[in-house]
């Protein structure tokens, strides 16, 4: 269940959303929570804190793992004192918190198929069915257009674009497990777009870190010497992942939480050329 301020989120029609058909609950809730005035005045304290930048080569830097898009990764606070996300312009990140361990979970979301594995994939290291989550939604913009179109002879209300149905079907998770999830940020569409001189939307904020043994939300950047093990190696399995079907509905599994390295687990594209490669790192680069 998604709470607010200790109060159970309800839709913008007054019902809680369990009882709407799936695919409107989602909608129902986020309109709800882009009017949510507590909501407004969390975003607008995100929006003004000075961004972070990420470097691993300065000294006595804290150690850090870093997620790219469709990875997560799942950390505990002794080992690993930051762990964020940048480059989100469509794309969600996702923090999901244990209030009483400090154990945090952080996904790169990009698409509505993998929001439900993905939770439930976040939830699996983090602990203790009956403890408070802390959640943070951070990224995507107000991409989609409105047009009306004909059906049945009737017309229609439909938006086009990639952040709106991700940011539906990830409250909507959220919102029927029953676990107890308060929601401390809900940066996303219009709550985080801005425009550019032409006219163009742009999100405000593209990244993030969050300070694990506070559970503090930070806007962020990451040097490319940062974004490490295997960049390269990494970025190629996102788009490889793509055509595996053992990802499907899946997030990108790269930071082994028990043993503290980086495990790139391997992906296989069998379309013209196959890629396959698993590659382990015996210790955190960063």
């Amino acid at each position: 269940m998604l709470l607010l301020d200790g109060d159970l989120v309800l839709s913008s029609s007054g019902s809680t959303g369990a009882a709407s058909r799936t695919s409107d609950s989602g909608r129902e809730l986020v309109a709800a929570l882009l009017e949510s005035p507590g909501i407004r005045h969390a975003v607008d304290r995100l929006k003004v804190a000075p961004e972070r930048r990420i470097s691993a080569g300065q000294e006595g830097a804290p150690k850090h793992v870093y997620v790219f898009q469709r990875e997560y990764a799942t950390v505990d606070p002794a080992r690993v004192e930051l762990v964020g996300t940048d480059e989100a312009t469509t794309c969600i990140g996702v923090v999901i918190r244990n209030n009483k361990t400090g154990m945090t979970s952080v996904s790169h979301m990009d698409f509505p198929e993998i929001v439900e594995g993905g939770i439930k994939q976040m939830l699996e290291l983090l602990g203790d069915d009956n403890a408070p989550f802390d959640v943070h939604l951070i990224g995507g913009f107000a991409d989609a257009s409105t047009k009306v179109v004909r059906s049945s002879g009737k017309k229609h209300i439909k938006q086009e674009g990639y952040s709106y149905p991700l940011c539906c079907k990830i409250v909507e998770v959220l919102h029927k497990s029953q676990l107890q999830f308060h929601l401390r940020s809900f940066c996303v569409l219009e709550n985080n777009t801005k425009s550019d001189s032409f006219g163009n939307a742009l999100p405000i904020i593209g990244g993030f870190v969050v300070e694990t043994s506070s559970g503090v939300v930070i806007p962020a950047t990451f040097d490319m010497d940062s974004r490490c093990p295997d960049e390269v190696v990494r970025r190629i399995r996102v788009s490889v992942s793509s055509y595996d079907p053992t990802w499907q509905g899946r997030l990108l599994e790269t930071y082994d939480t028990q043993d503290d390295v980086f495990q790139i687990a391997p992906a296989c594209c069998t379309c013209l050329v196959c890629l396959q490669f698993s590659l382990t790192i015996k210790s955190i680069a960063c």
